[in-house]
């Protein structure tokens, strides 16, 4: 059996074993080396999140499966809404309700409804309304915040009882809202941010602007969205006006946000902040996607109307050299309202020619 070598042309076997590096040398390497690692080492920023214990912590050294999808990650995505938001992240979806309420609540692994804990800035959103019947007609999601808003989401999969309550059995969802020094960045005074955006699929535009002001010892930000669209196209055929309907229905949808927070720092360690966020969204919706329990009902339209406004006071305080490392105290009121409005028309003609037919 032979085996073929290939040795590279012009430089010989011996060569190779003729080498012997300097003593200094490799001294001076492995010194340049010991003094290089640490400063990457140094450089190398790891993923803070604060739902999976109420406190700052790098991600890593949680025992619980957390996912965080930062400012970036949804630059990246540009999120048309909540939905968008969990597109690439296993186990975790936001079904939209093509019948009329579009994104409606989070599933951690096959769990959610009241399972699954969602909070904005450590406050908790309000339980949303279902008033149950065949069609689930007044089913509605409390309003989170708008994408353009959001720092970071943070997913925590699993059971998280002993922190949230028996209500988070299935997960926890926190939306961190930004910070005056995520938009006036580095040693910036100021900063203003811009975007704008289209979504195909329910034809959608959508615009944001979001400002801040930075100071010694006080910063400031306030920012604004809307976005206004139609109805999410799917890949349905029928669009009959009947329970066999697989189009989605028509649908007007407008939406808007805004954000305001001061936060200040008289001496060091001491930080209070002040926050007033909220939410509006309106759909008017043509259901022409009837339901089959209800065969008198011929024609229906919906108008839907969710809001919500939230205003909450923090301090904090992280001393050297105490008893504890970090206290937190919170103060929040939080206001959510539904309205939906059902327009109904029945025929009793056409329910006796069903019960005919079906004879």
């Amino acid at each position: 059996m032979s085996v073929a070598r290939a040795v590279s042309p012009g430089i010989s076997r011996r060569s190779f074993s003729r080498f012997t590096p300097h003593p200094l040398a490799v001294a001076v390497a492995a010194a340049l080396a010991s003094t290089a690692m640490p400063a990457a080492a140094d450089q190398e920023l790891r993923d803070t999140v604060v739902t999976a214990t109420r406190s700052a912590a790098a991600i890593d050294d949680l025992p619980v499966t957390v996912t965080a999808v930062t400012r970036e990650d949804m630059d990246r995505r540009m999120p048309a809404d909540e939905a968008d938001l969990f597109r690439d992240d296993p186990d975790v979806a936001m079904a939209r309700d093509l019948r009329r309420f579009g994104s409606t609540r989070v599933n951690i692994r096959g769990i959610e409804d009241n399972r699954v804990v969602q909070m904005v800035d450590g406050v908790r959103l309000p339980d949303y309304y279902n008033g149950g019947g065949p069609t689930n007609f007044s089913m509605s999601a409390t309003p989170s915040v708008m994408p353009d808003f959001l720092k970071q989401v943070e997913i925590v999969r699993g059971p998280a009882s002993s922190l949230y309550g028996s209500d988070a059995m299935g997960g926890v969802v926190g939306y961190v809202t930004l910070d005056p020094s995520d938009i006036a960045t580095g040693d910036k005074k100021s900063g203003v941010r811009v975007r704008g955006g289209y979504f195909g699929a329910n034809e959608q535009f959508s615009g944001s602007v979001v400002g801040a002001l930075r100071g010694d010892s006080a910063e400031f930000l306030l920012g604004y969205g809307e976005a206004r669209g139609h109805e999410t196209d799917n890949q349905g055929k029928d669009g009959s006006t009947s329970r066999y309907r697989s189009k989605p229905n028509p649908a007007d949808t407008e939406d808007r946000g805004l954000i305001a927070k001061l936060i200040v720092k008289p001496s060091a360690g001491h930080k209070l902040s002040a926050t007033v966020e909220g939410r509006e969204q309106n759909v008017e919706t043509d259901v022409l996607r009837l339901s089959r329990s209800l065969p008198k009902v011929t024609t229906m339209t919906g108008d839907d109307n969710a809001r919500r406004a939230r205003f909450s006071l923090e301090y904090e305080h992280k001393p050297t050299g105490a008893f504890y490392d970090r206290m937190l105290a919170k103060a929040y009121y939080q206001e959510s309202e539904t309205h939906n409005k059902n327009d109904q028309r029945r025929s009793i003609a056409r329910y006796l020619f069903r019960s005919q037919r079906c004879r």
